[in-house]
């Protein structure tokens, strides 16, 4: 049973869209200097967890839901072209606010991938950083 849990885990990515960077800021992951800045220009951060890294990275911003959830799309794209998947299994998630990234995002998701499944929800506790408006995508590389 492990070893089944480590390889779908081995073929997993998480997304986070994080549009409010007030909790980033109280949580001391960016400096006051950024936090203005980057409220001011409206920026969402985007940030991929992968599997082994065991660590939160940086993979761009955007300064609309759609611009964000485009970006997701490149990157679920050339993994699955690195990885030869054809298809992923997806849990598309928000903060409980943001129902509008959510449908856009599954809708973009429908139109330029091909899902085995796409399962919605809301976030709990567990993304206690991500704040209100949050949003996000799991998925795993069908081979």
């Amino acid at each position: 049973m492990a070893k089944i849990a480590q390889e779908v885990a081995s073929r997993s990515t998480l997304f986070l869209a994080l549009p409010n960077l007030e909790y980033l800021h109280r949580g001391g992951r960016i400096g006051r200097a950024k936090f203005l800045l980057g409220s001011l220009m409206k920026v969402i951060p985007l940030v991929i967890m992968r599997y082994g890294t065991q660590a939160i990275e940086p993979l761009g911003k955007g300064r609309n839901i759609q611009q964000v959830n485009q970006k997701i799309i490149e990157t679920i794209k050339a993994d699955m072209e690195k990885s030869g998947a054809k298809k992923i299994k997806a849990l598309i998630a928000d903060s409980g606010d943001n129902p509008e990234a959510t449908k856009s995002l599954k809708e973009a998701l429908e139109k330029n991938i091909d899902c085995e499944e796409i399962i919605m929800g809301k976030m709990g506790c567990e993304i206690a950083h991500l704040g209100p408006g949050g949003w996000g995508i799991g998925y795993y590389l069908v081979k």
